[in-house]
């Protein structure tokens, strides 16, 4: 993560080699797939939240709802799965 006005680098976070997807939510969370599981993790916080697995499925796409509330997955098989975000 880079400061936009100045360059500077904030943060980095190690995501492993080639993810297929990720994404970010207005919310502050960073989800990503990495090997067999998709990681959920708080930037604000700079920890790693929860794991799900993927069964074993090849993850082409994901996505936040714009409320940072649902988490969208594509899988290579043409499925797409939905998670509720529930912050506790």
């Amino acid at each position: 993560m880079f400061d936009i006005y100045t360059g500077t680098l904030i943060r980095e976070i190690d995501i492993g080699d080639y993810p297929w997807a990720f994404d970010v939510s207005s919310t502050g969370l960073l989800a990503y797939d990495q090997e067999d599981d998709i990681i959920f993790w708080d930037l604000n916080s700079n920890k790693e939240l929860a794991r799900i697995s993927k069964n074993g499925e090849k993850m082409m796409n994901s996505k936040f709802s714009p409320t940072g509330s649902g988490y969208y997955v594509q899988y290579g098989d043409g499925t797409i799965t939905c998670w509720d975000i529930i912050y506790k």
